[in-house]
C-alpha cells in the first residue's frame, strides 16, 4: 500500500509539474511605411511575435524615394537609420519605415558649360 501512495504522489508531482510549463508569451508587431516603398519582408500590418523573438525588417523605397529611418516604438530596433535592420519583441509595439522622395538632378543640357559654385553665403560665382 506504501508503494502505491508513493507511486501516486510521484506521479501527481509530474503531472503538476508540467501543467507549470508555459509557451512564451505572444505580441503584436505592427509594421508600416510612409508613401514611396513596401515593407519587404513581412509586409505591412500585424504579425504575431513571441517574447524575446528577433524580426526582420527590410524596407524597400519605390524608385525616385529612399529611406530615411524607423520610426515609433525604436527602442529595440538595432539601427534605425538602416532599411534592412531587426527588431527584438518584448512588448506589443508598432514601428514605421520612413522614405522620402529623391531631388531630380538638373538634365545636363540646363547645366552652365563653365560650371556654377556656390559659397556658404549662397552667393552664386562664375568660374
Amino acid at each position: 500500500m506504501k508503494r502505491i501512495s508513493s507511486f501516486l504522489v510521484v506521479a501527481a508531482l509530474i503531472t503538476g509539474m508540467a501543467g507549470c510549463v508555459s509557451s512564451p508569451a505572444q505580441y503584436d508587431l505592427i509594421i508600416l511605411s510612409t508613401e514611396g516603398g513596401k515593407i519587404a519582408t513581412l509586409g505591412e500590418g500585424t504579425v504575431a511575435c513571441n517574447e524575446g523573438e528577433v524580426v526582420n525588417l527590410v524596407a524597400e523605397p519605390e524608385e525616385g524615394y529612399q529611406f530615411v529611418n524607423w520610426t515609433g516604438d525604436v527602442g529595440d530596433i538595432a539601427d534605425v537609420n538602416a532599411a534592412t535592420t531587426t527588431i527584438t519583441v518584448h512588448d506589443n509595439c508598432s514601428v514605421t519605415a520612413n522614405l522620402k522622395k529623391c531631388r531630380k538632378a538638373q538634365p545636363q543640357h540646363l547645366q552652365h558649360r563653365w560650371g556654377v559654385r556656390s559659397h556658404p553665403w549662397r552667393r552664386r560665382v562664375r568660374l
